[in-house]
């Protein structure tokens, strides 16, 4: 077992009572067990979970999302039959205030996390540099001030998808920085968000690796954005070809799960998107229908944190979202039970 606890034969001290043990070190060890395939294990885990019913399995991925221009989703979660797990959610450096009102609205609405991406009030070398130190500071305080008011954990994440957005040592210079300035603040986690697809398979951006990306012990949260590029275009203008190769519902995430648990962070899908069209009309032999189940399905057992879809079309080369006519037919619901809590 890799967790930092002294393993004991007790599956009740082991396994499941909250009151009884450290309830971190109890998920990774089950974690561990179920990554290990130890049928031993797991077996006894699982025996006593049905014995004792009362307990609650903390191994689970939440699911989320972001909606239209940061729209509050309440319409869905009314299909769903319970708030979203997780709220992502965008904002400019200068509307840290709109930041704190949305955190209250999930503690109203029963959303247990919300996961901000801020763009900055400076350059990435000014702000490696501390010229913005006063800004990340109060961001951090009002955001986790916030938080613990209506006990919800919100996540930050300076500058997401940074890739090709400038210079990789001043983005290096800036997350080792300011990071630190707020990490370890009441409800309030750290994260960096990176496309995936450069750290997995290279490319333009492979210099953008994992470990030049990975400020250190400030980052709580490496998040990845997976998408399904199937049936997207050249740019926000919808320039053809359609795109038409088709990743599985696994790409880049066990890369990330690896380099998570060796850092001993956690990691989450901090953004996903299936088409219309790959739901719709996918390619022969590909399961469009299925996809985002799957999808899902292999984050929780890769061990995400998070697992959020981009529900929106602000920025977007396809068709994301949930609400036309096409993405009713069957996209729409595919989300819905993604987001059961029960899932």
């Amino acid at each position: 077992m890799t967790a930092n606890v002294q393993p004991v034969a007790d599956a009740a001290v082991l396994y499941g009572d909250q009151r009884a043990a450290d309830q971190k070190a109890i998920d990774q060890l089950a974690l561990d067990a179920a990554n290990q395939a130890n049928a031993s294990l797991v077996a006894e885990y699982e025996a006593y979970k049905k014995s004792h019913p009362d307990v609650q399995d903390t191994i689970t991925t939440l699911a989320g999302m972001s909606y239209g221009g940061n729209t509050d989703p309440s319409a869905f979660e009314a299909e769903v039959g319970n708030p979203v797990g997780v709220w992502r959610l965008y904002f400019q450096g200068s509307e840290v205030a709109k930041a704190v009102t949305a955190i209250a609205t999930a503690g109203a609405k029963g959303r247990k996390v919300v996961w901000i991406s801020f763009k900055l009030p400076a350059s990435w070398a000014d702000m490696g540099k501390g010229l913005q130190d006063a800004w990340v500071k109060d961001m951090g305080k009002r955001c986790s001030d916030a938080a613990v008011a209506v006990k919800v954990t919100v996540c930050t994440c300076l500058h997401h998808e940074p890739e090709g957005d400038g210079p990789l040592a001043d983005y290096q210079a800036m997350q080792k920085h300011c990071l630190p300035l707020i990490h370890g603040l009441p409800n309030l986690l750290t994260s960096i968000i990176l496309t995936g697809y450069p750290q997995q398979y290279g490319g333009t951006y492979a210099a953008w690796t994992l470990e030049a990306c990975y400020p250190g012990p400030s980052c709580d949260v490496i998040g990845v954005d997976p998408y399904l590029m199937y049936g997207t275009y050249q740019d926000y203008n919808k320039t053809p070809p359609m795109v038409t190769s088709w990743t599985p519902p696994d790409a880049c995430m066990k890369t990330f799960a690896d380099f998570a648990k060796a850092k001993g962070c956690d990691w989450a899908v901090a953004e996903t998107g299936q088409t219309n069209e790959a739901y719709n009309a996918p390619p022969a032999g590909k399961d469009g229908k299925g996809f985002l189940a799957q999808q899902f399905a292999k984050a929780k057992e890769l061990g995400a944190k998070w697992y959020c879809y981009f529900a929106s079309t602000l920025n977007s080369r396809g068709s994301w979202e949930i609400d036309s006519a096409e993405a009713k037919k069957g996209k729409r619901a595919a989300l819905a039970e993604v987001n059961k809590r029960d899932s």
